[in-house]
Formats: C-alpha cells, structure tokens, sequence
C-alpha cells in the first residue's frame, strides 16, 4: 500500500512508498484549481477535494479520472472522507455535508469557522478539525450530533490542517502552525 499525498501548489497526488518515502508515482488532472484533500476508499479509488472548484474528484486506482462529484452548497472546501464501506463521502467547507445513499445531509456547529482535515473511522465516527477566529479544535461526531471536542488546552493547535487514524481511537493532527504532528484519543 501507498501513502498518497495531495500537493495544491503543483496540483499533482504524489504516491510514496511508505517505508522509505520515496516517489513511486503521481498523476494530476486539468481539472484541478487547488487540491487540499486526499481520501481512498476500500476498493482503492482517490478523492480529491479541490476548493477552488468547488468539487471532489474521484479517480480509480490508477489515477484516471472517473466522476467529478459538484454540489451547489459546496463552499470553502477543506477535506474528503470516505467511510470503510465506501458508501458514504464525507466533504468539509463551513459545515460536512454527508453524501450517502440516503440521500445528502449536512452537520453544522454554532459558530463561525471552517472544518480542514478529516476523517471516518471504522465505527462511524467524524472526526474533523475546525477553526474559527484563533481557536482551533478537533470535534468527533457520532449518528450525525456533536459527540466530543478536543481543545488542544496546554498544547494549542494553531492551524491543523489534515488527520489521519493512528490506531483505534487515536488520530494524529498535522499540525501546520506548530509546525509538527500531534496524537489524541477521542475514544
């Protein structure tokens, strides 16, 4: 298995090898104005969501594209998810907007911020960071309310941008304003 990472400035998804980082591969698209976040289903297929198109596009495993998924209510986008099933696509802008067989449904938190990074762990779980103003959380949704906030108290979080699951839940926070990563529990 690769790591694939998603670069807006050369609008290209770098695939590296894991173990030793190397590049093993990448591919882009015309369509891409400035990609910000990356997701991979079960079945290996790639998505991208890209704000300044306002879409998330999806690619199979080698890179070729296969759909653009376009909402009117996409705003500012800042990340894709995409639950272990593969059924259900998670995009974060002002609110998340669930993309599911049921249907679109959209959570939103009082307050006004943008959500970034994000993720869907093997339970269903959101898990999202969030800024608003010069505050910064990571918030755990569960059956679609609120379940949990992390506030980074003695270690502040000053622009996450990006998480990925570190383990059953653990998640580790790219932290860009620190400069580092940063591993919580939410369960």
């Amino acid at each position: 298995m690769n790591l694939l990472v998603v670069n807006w400035r050369s609008k290209e998804v770098t695939r590296l090898n894991p173990k030793d980082g190397s590049t093993v591969g990448f591919f882009t698209s015309t369509e891409f104005v400035e990609p910000v976040g990356i997701s991979v289903d079960p079945k290996g297929n790639t998505y991208v969501a890209d704000n300044g198109a306002r879409a998330v596009f999806v690619f199979d495993p080698n890179g070729l594209p296969k759909e653009a998924i376009r909402r009117d209510s996409f705003g500012l986008l800042g990340g894709v998810a995409v639950d272990r099933d593969g059924r259900t696509v998670v995009v974060a802008d002002m609110s998340l907007l669930i993309l599911g067989e049921g249907g679109d449904r959209e959570l939103k938190v009082t307050g006004k911020g943008r959500f970034g990074g994000l993720v869907v762990d093997d339970e269903g779980y959101i898990i999202a960071t969030r800024t608003e103003k010069s505050r910064s959380f990571v918030h755990i949704f569960r059956e679609n309310n609120l379940f949990s906030t992390i506030d980074s108290f003695s270690s502040k979080l000053k622009r996450p941008s990006d998480l990925v699951l570190a383990g059953p839940g653990t998640v580790l926070v790219v932290d860009l304003g620190n400069d580092c990563l940063k591993q919580y529990r939410y369960k």
